[in-house]
């Protein structure tokens, strides 16, 4: 059955990942429904990134472990770096309130900074759960 659904282990991973990515970004979304500012927002996407990881370890675990990949170490050559940048997008968009066309480089870079911050917390939360 599993050979039906995925050509390689590389597939599986790789469609787990962005399903976990996915869950957070809904977490980061009903986060910021009603935040006024980019710096509230950022807070509720910590807070909700935090949340995930304590309600979910096993996922955050999995997410970070994952996200230590280079783009082409895992999966098809370029994969992984098209999840990470819609990833990335979508984020930055939840956090700046802007459509993922209308962002700015700015955007983009505070985005790559707090998924550091937050990856940082996230590792003594999750350090307890192993896969």
């Amino acid at each position: 059955m599993f050979k039906l659904q995925f050509r390689s282990k590389d597939d599986y991973l790789l469609a787990l990942w962005e399903d976990v990515q996915n869950r957070v970004l809904d977490s980061a979304r009903v986060a910021v429904t009603d935040c006024s500012s980019s710096s509230v927002r950022t807070e509720a996407v910590i807070g909700a990134l935090l949340e995930f990881a304590r309600t979910s370890p096993a996922a955050a675990r999995f997410w970070l472990r994952m996200s230590s990949f280079f783009p082409d170490e895992i999966g098809e050559p370029g994969h992984l770096a098209r999840i990470r940048e819609v990833y990335i997008q979508q984020l930055a968009a939840a956090i700046s309130g802007r459509i993922p066309e209308k962002l700015t480089a700015r955007d983009l870079l505070a985005r790559n900074w707090l998924t550091w911050l937050v990856g940082l917390r996230l590792i003594p939360i999750c350090s307890t759960v192993s896969l």
